[in-house]
């Protein structure tokens, strides 16, 4: 998969994850297991996104 592909997959990813965030928040509240739960793979996808698009940045120059 190329860097232009995997960035669009975690784009998505990330969009659908956050959407799942909101959802989970209205139905359980901001400080339920389940919401932080999703949180933290939420940040997990976006660190993600910042190292690959870096890593490209880096490779540019």
């Amino acid at each position: 998969m190329n860097n232009q592909a995997e960035i669009g997959l975690l784009t998505e990813r990330i969009s659908n994850k956050r959407k799942e965030l909101y959802l989970l928040a209205d139905a359980k509240g901001l400080a339920s297991r389940e919401v932080l739960q999703c949180s933290k793979e939420l940040d997990k996808l976006i660190f993600l996104l910042q190292r690959i698009k870096y890593q490209l940045k880096e490779k540019q120059e």
